[in-house]
């Protein structure tokens, strides 16, 4: 009939409502749903919570406790469709994606886009509400005081010259090196502050502002 399989109703307060042990298991799956292929606009995975407490808590963990399982994915997505992988729904003034790395030489963010033609790597829409001097599209925040004239903060390398050259690239001190030059028209020198090296042609115009 149409009606719920399995209906928990527990009065629990401090303890799990399912508790599953499953230690001597290898290549099974703790909990496996199959064939959920007759779905129109229902989900495999519901999970809701209206509580209004301000206690610090997270409504899904996932934790690989083991430093040795370096094979170990986190969370895995593949979506065959020709549609949105993952998706951020922010309803709240808040942070939508919130990322805490202790990497030092691995990469924090990893995109392959090797196959791309017509589409955008990296693409951000904004329009103008942004506030002038707080709100940026992209916002590069260099933290030690006092800055490294050798450290890039920004770089874009291209294989068009030879492999993994870097084109562009922008310094912590806020100079700027291309390797074609530059060409700015209009460029108010109230909001510029470094220097500019080019190994090609260069021309600037100013106006002051």
């Amino acid at each position: 009939a149409n009606a719920e399989a399995i209906d928990i109703d527990t009065s629990a307060t401090t303890t799990s409502v399912i508790d599953i042990n499953a230690a001597l298991l290898t290549t099974g799956d703790v909990i496996s749903v199959t064939n959920a292929s007759a779905l129109v606009n229902g989900s495999i995975l519901n999970l809701s919570s209206n509580s209004a407490s301000i206690t610090n808590r997270d409504l899904v963990f996932i934790r690989n406790d083991n430093t040795a399982a370096t094979g170990a994915t986190i969370l895995a997505l593949q979506q065959d469709a020709a549609n949105t992988a993952f998706e951020i729904d922010q309803h709240g003034d808040g942070v939508s994606l919130s990322i805490d790395s202790e990497s030092t030489t691995a990469n924090i963010i990893d995109a392959d886009g090797l196959t791309l033609t017509t589409g955008r790597g990296f693409f951000v829409d904004v329009d103008d509400s942004l506030t002038d001097g707080t709100g940026a599209a992209i916002y590069i925040d260099y933290e030690d005081a006092t800055p490294v004239d050798t450290l890039d903060l920004f770089i874009i390398e291209s294989d068009a010259s030879s492999d993994d050259d870097p084109v562009f690239r922008i310094e912590s001190d806020g100079e700027a090196f291309s390797d074609v030059g530059f060409t700015a028209g209009a460029f108010s020198t109230n909001y510029y502050d470094g220097s500019i090296d080019s190994t090609g042609a260069f021309s600037f115009n100013t106006t002051n502002n």
